[in-house]
Parts: structure tokens; sequence; C-alpha cells
């Protein structure tokens, strides 16, 4: 087998243990009410076996497994401007410490060019110590990353349009801290730094 996309125009459930062979993409998503979820049920692992994993949702359920080896886990919203939560944040698509801790990828990259704000608060090193580099990009215009209260990683990579904001601390045990506040390079934004 080669790549494969699987898309669902309500919501989308893995309830079996899915080995790929070959990149996976799954997609969930339209203007229903209640639609646009992607679920892994209890005791469910998709493993891409080294194969990269993008998931394209309004919401995700991880109440399984995903390990994508060396390869790469790659999380966007299904519609543009959703915002996307980490840990114990809660506005848009959330991704919470239980579920962050299922999880064993070399790169998990959260957001792109479509995604809204990124809100992270209180992800925890133990949820996130199987994955390699975390990576988080809000890279629409006018959107920025905001951290609350104490984060830890293994290494992280921040980009953002509109400025990071870090209300707390933000540790990282393996590997670098890289923060890009102003990632296009304009000064329409109020691109800046901001340790309070």
């Amino acid at each position: 087998l080669g790549a494969v996309s699987l898309s669902a125009g309500k919501n989308l459930s893995i309830e079996q243990n899915f080995n790929a062979v070959g990149d996976l993409s799954l997609e969930s998503g339209d203007n229903s009410v209640g639609a646009g979820n992607v679920s892994l049920n209890a005791g469910s692992t998709i493993n891409t076996q080294g194969s990269n994993l993008t998931v394209s949702a309004k919401g995700l359920t991880l109440n399984g497994s995903i390990d994508t080896g060396s390869g790469d886990l790659i999380l966007g919203v299904y519609d543009s401007g959703r915002d996307i939560s980490l840990g114990n944040a809660s506005s848009g698509l959330v991704v919470t410490n239980d579920e962050l801790s299922r999880v064993t990828t070399t790169n998990a990259y959260f957001g792109d060019s479509n995604s809204g704000n990124i809100l992270v608060e209180g992800v925890l090193g133990t949820s996130t110590d199987a994955i390699g580099t975390v990576t988080l990009n809000a890279l629409e215009e006018s959107k920025n990353v905001s951290f609350v209260g104490d984060s830890t990683f293994n290494t992280l990579n921040v980009s953002a349009d509109n400025g990071i904001s870090i209300n707390g601390s933000v540790e990282t045990v393996v590997g670098n801290l890289t923060l890009d506040a102003d990632v296009d390079q304009t000064t329409l934004d109020n691109d800046k730094l901001y340790l309070e």
C-alpha cells in the first residue's frame, strides 16, 4: 500500500488497530453542528511505521494511541481560523495532557497557515516525553501563540504571525527552545515576544 486518505463529512472514528504502510491522512468536517471530530477508540492504535500522519479536523478525541515512529504527526484544523489548545487550555481543537501522553512521534506539528491562535496551558513533561520535537505554527494573519502556567517539552519550536506571549515558564529538557514572533517579517501586526 502507498499513501492512504480517509475523509468523513461528519465524524471519523477509528475503532480498531490501524497499521499504515505509507503516509496516512485523516480528515473530518463540514458546517454541521457537532460534526468534524476525529476519534480513536480506547485500546486502539494508529501505527504508521515511520510514515507521516496528517489530521485535519474540528475536534480530536484520542482515547487510543498514535505511533508514527520516525514519521511526523501533523495536526491542523478543518475550518480556517479555529484555535488549537494543548494541555489544560480549552479553545477550539483541544489536545489534553492525557491525549498528548498517548502520542509517540519524532516530530509533532500543531497548526499551519489555516489555523487560529494556539493556546498552551500546563503541558506536562510526562505528557510529551515520547514526542521528540513539538512545533507550534500560528501562521494565519494576526494569529498568535500564548503560554499560561508551566509547560515542559523535549524540544520546542514556536512560530507566530502576531506575537508570542509567555505567562509562566516554558522548559525544554532535551533540545532547543526556538521562538519566532514575527514569522512573516512585517510591521503590520503586534509582532513581539511578551514575557509576563
